[in-house]
């Protein structure tokens, strides 16, 4: 990452990246002009997209700094980009197809003057209202599990936000080195929140901070639809990719046999696709080791990395759910999920 601009003390630095969002991204935009906070700063990096979202921004949002790249970097890449070009003493990661009140960035820095919270993130609705996430669990495989139910005013007792709207210090993302861009998108999320609880800060959910999220606009599937989980081939190979990597990445070395029990699983699920006839689902878990097999020696490198730099016990890290998070969500939504989109 290159070297940012002289910080400015209180100033929130809204990291946007984009890629063909013309048709969402303008609520995002409109909302952040209305914020409440005397000072925000509002960086858009776009992923070479070729449908005019960046003549929308600019003319919806002429203050905001754009950055174009020339190919797709992915989101992970692409937040480090606007990061390091923006000047905020906060970094507040936000979805092109998310949108906030005009109170939540004063929320979300309020929570982070407790010295002990490093990342924060509020309560996140779908269109109509009903509550998407308050935080998130994992379980020892590495795979989310959303909160439920109600939680405290702020919520410290979780793993990580999602990345659809997720604030820290900058002085803390600088201490953990940013996102991996290596992940592309998925997960990166989880691997930042995961390296913030070991650098011996907590995550914490900002209740009456109130984000909208639609959800898989720039990539189809994640979602629920008749009660069934929508995913896609190109979800699922970045979700295994990506988690086994963050996994390997993170975790003490007496978990990392829940990483063999987890793709014990992820050998049920290939079969399982490959009997539905659906073999293209199938291929995305070999395909998925092949490039932690490849990519091995830079996530040891990231692992050597974490470890000189932990501060906080493993055993210390809080937010981690009771047994399968895969497990239940099969549970809740009625088998594995259907199989829709671009991928």
């Amino acid at each position: 990452m290159t070297a940012h601009p002289d910080i400015v003390s209180g100033r929130v630095s809204v990291v946007v990246v984009t890629y063909r969002c013309a048709g969402i991204v303008g609520r995002t935009l409109d909302s952040l002009r209305e914020q409440a906070w005397p000072d925000v700063e509002v960086v858009v990096v776009d992923n070479a997209s070729d449908d005019g979202t960046v003549a929308l921004v600019r003319d919806r949002l002429p203050e905001a700094d754009v950055h174009e790249l020339a190919r797709n970097l992915g989101f992970a890449e692409a937040n480090n980009v606007g990061v390091a070009a923006s000047s905020g003493e906060f970094v507040f990661m936000l979805n092109p197809d998310a949108w906030v009140e005009p109170d939540t960035i004063g929320r979300l820095v309020d929570a982070l003057g407790d010295p002990g919270v490093g990342v924060v993130g509020g309560t996140v609705r779908h269109e109509d209202g009903s509550v998407q996430e308050r935080g998130n669990l994992l379980d020892r495989t590495g795979f989310p599990l959303p909160r439920r139910g109600d939680v405290a005013p702020l919520e410290r007792d979780t793993f990580y936000v999602g990345g659809c709207a997720l604030m820290l210090r900058r002085s803390d993302w600088d201490r953990a080195g940013g996102l991996d861009g290596r992940l592309f998108m998925f997960c990166e999320e989880v691997d930042l929140c995961w390296r913030i609880q070991l650098l011996d800060r907590d995550v914490a959910v900002v209740r009456d901070a109130v984000v909208w999220h639609v959800g898989g606009a720039t990539l189809a599937g994640g979602y629920a639809s008749g009660g069934r989980h929508r995913t896609s081939a190109r979800r699922i190979y970045l979700r295994e990719r990506n988690t086994l990597a963050m996994v390997l990445a993170n975790a003490p070395v007496r978990a990392l046999g829940w990483v063999a029990l987890g793709w014990l699983g992820n050998v049920a699920e290939a079969m399982v696709f490959l009997v539905r006839g659906e073999w293209r689902i199938s291929l995305q878990y070999p395909r998925a080791l092949a490039w932690n097999v490849a990519h091995l020696p830079s996530t040891l490198a990231r692992r050597r990395r974490v470890a000189a730099s932990r501060v906080r016990p493993h055993r210390a890290v809080r937010g981690w759910a009771r047994g399968s998070a895969k497990l239940a969500l099969l549970r809740s939504t009625g088998g594995l999920p259907t199989t829709r989109g671009r991928g």
